[in-house]
């Protein structure tokens, strides 16, 4: 096996097509999954060629195919397919997981240091294939449990990326990441102008803003060069807007804690100049000024900017949530939920439960709207536990980077991700966005860096020490 595998490698570096195993190991995957979730069988099997030859044949496989599935991930239209298809990142990622794994056995294994967050990582994991298998053993719809195992697997992620990064130590991924994500905005603006209206877009991807926008931030702070900047200022003005467009209230709370906190680390780091802080003034005052204040020219005609009343009935229902429908209604399967975790206290009711509303609706989900809940009522006590670890270790690893780091890059890597993991875990009281989502590929991916990061370090006072 360890000379198959080395010599799938051998070939892939050297370029040569017909011996390609692990590529047709894919296609054969594609072709059934494309009929499995009706896609076009053709046009899934053309497009998704070509990806798999791009990944194949790229410097660093495993890590194209975790850049082409954060692409598929900020792609509007998967938001639209339905929850329980197998979107096209998940083809992505398998076929990046099947490189990693063959290229483990041929190089005989990675290896890890065993720090507070890895170890919470994979205990964490541990505890989901509890939950997936206490799901099977209590009878609970084997597709709810596949769809929501699959969701909270994506966290395996952590491991396949932080040892792509070991090996290559490319962290422009993290740039293409960010500038990916700003594909989002295009969409949401490109939505707007051929409605000719402004329409509100809900999809989950504006969860991925509270943790985008401070990372931006401190960049932009941070950064020397005159390109990174105006790249980040591009980003920034995007995030917001899409941020805007979205007009989901727990985003704007999460983006707005997220910042706070990081405005703190700024002010500390005595890096928070007249300077960027007027930049900063300048973009959040420019798309003020177009949501509330233009009243003529092309903005109105394309998109009605945003009607005052609209955004102002938004953002003053955060103060008045217990006239809101929609809180009360998720109110009400909070207590449903919680009162399930009563009867399985421990290792929780399984993945693939359901709730049911009784007074507001009538329907049952499995998903609830705070993925703080959701962890208690699947995954018990113990599983919660885990969670609030992983959540824990994944901040001190955060603050641990920005304060021992001797580097711009390591100083807003370490200030970005922990307030933007502030930011992300106040929104997941009001959201699912750590439980539910594809958005759960670019935490993993996001943690991975923040391990190799601390990783460094940590070698490099070793090295002092001795």
């Amino acid at each position: 096996m360890t000379n198959f595998t080395s010599e799938i490698f051998s070939l892939q570096r050297k370029g040569e097509f017909t011996s390609g195993w692990a590529l047709i190991v894919l296609e054969v995957l594609v072709i059934v999954l494309a009929i499995v979730i009706d896609y076009m069988l053709l046009f899934a099997v053309g497009v998704l060629f070509v990806v798999a030859t791009i990944i194949f044949y790229s410097r660093e496989p495993v890590l194209s195919a975790i850049g082409f599935s954060v692409l598929s991930f900020c792609i509007l239209w998967e938001q639209f397919v339905g929850e329980l298809s197998v979107p096209v990142v998940d083809i992505c990622l398998s076929f990046g997981v099947v490189l990693f794994i063959a290229r483990a056995i041929a190089e005989g294994g990675y290896s890890f240091r065993w720090s507070s967050l890895t170890i919470a990582m994979f205990i964490f994991i541990v505890l989901i294939i509890v939950g997936l298998v206490l799901g099977f053993l209590y009878g609970r719809d084997s597709t709810l449990i596949l769809l929501e195992g699959r969701n909270l697997l994506y966290y395996a992620l952590f491991f396949v990326a932080l040892a792509a990064i070991q090996r290559s130590g490319q962290i422009s991924l993290l740039w293409w990441m960010m500038i990916i994500v700003g594909v989002v905005t295009v969409q949401y603006i490109g939505l707007l102008i051929a409605a000719g209206a402004f329409l509100r877009i809900p999809t989950y991807h504006a969860d991925i803003f509270p943790l985008m926008i401070p990372l931006a931030i401190a960049a932009l702070v941070y950064e020397k060069s005159a390109v990174v900047r105006i790249g980040c200022t591009v980003l920034l003005i995007l995030y917001f807007l899409g941020l805007l467009i979205s007009m989901a209230r727990a985003e704007w709370v999460g983006t707005g804690v997220a910042v706070m906190v990081l405005f703190f680390f700024l002010i500390w780091d005595k890096k928070l100049t007249l300077g960027a802080s007027l930049m900063i003034f300048v973009i959040v005052a420019s798309l003020l000024f177009v949501a509330f204040f233009l009243d003529s020219g092309i903005f109105i005609r394309l998109s009605n900017v945003i009607p005052k009343s609209e955004i102002g009935s938004r953002a003053s229902s955060i103060g008045s949530a217990f006239g809101d429908m929609s809180f009360l209604m998720r109110v009400e399967l909070n207590y449903t939920a919680f009162v399930r975790f009563l009867h399985f206290p421990i290792f929780g009711a399984g993945l693939g439960d359901v709730v049911n509303y009784k007074i507001l609706y009538i329907g049952s989900t499995w998903s609830l709207d705070t993925s703080h809940l959701q962890i208690l009522w699947k995954m018990g006590v113990v599983g919660f536990m885990a969670y609030c670890w992983l959540l824990v270790a994944a901040l001190k690893r955060s603050s641990y980077v920005f304060w021992n780091s001797t580097t711009q890059f390591g100083k807003w890597l370490g200030a970005g991700i922990f307030s933007g993991l502030c930011g992300l875990i106040v929104l997941a009281t009001f959201s699912a966005a750590i439980t539910k989502y594809n958005l759960n590929i670019i935490i993993a991916i996001v943690l991975a860096f923040i391990e190799y990061e601390a990783t460094q370090i940590q070698n490099s006072l070793k090295k002092l020490i001795e």
